[in-house]
Formats: structure tokens, sequence, C-alpha cells
């Protein structure tokens, strides 16, 4: 599956919920370029199981990034 995406963006990165993050995490690769944008102060789905703190795992588990 995960050949299948050269680059992949990801908008509201601090509004993904834990099934959202473990797919992402499963179609990334070292190969393909993922760019993600999020601000934790700005997380709204809370209520629908958005996890801002996601945003800090992408840095954790994600094999290279750039925080800008």
């Amino acid at each position: 599956m995960n050949k299948n995406f050269k680059y992949i963006l990801v908008d509201e990165y601090q509004d993904t919920n834990l099934c959202q993050y473990d797919w992402l995490k499963k179609i990334s690769t070292y190969k393909n370029k993922m760019c993600v944008v999020g601000d934790v102060d700005q997380s709204i789905y809370s209520w629908r199981g958005a996890e801002a703190a996601n945003l800090f795992k992408f840095e954790i588990n994600i094999y290279t990034f750039l925080i800008l």
C-alpha cells in the first residue's frame, strides 16, 4: 500500500484521532515525503477522539522531520 504514495500532505494534524494516526503511520515510509500542518492550540475535535499529542508523536515515530 505504501508504494502508492510518493507525497502525503495532512492538514490540521492536531485533529487526527488514533485510527487516522495509525493509518498514516502505516502508509508512510522513509521513501515517501510526508508534510503535516498543525497547531496544538487550535485542536477543536477532542470530542471525537482527536489527540493534539499526535503532533509530538510524529517527532518520535517518523524517520526524519523538520519543524518550521
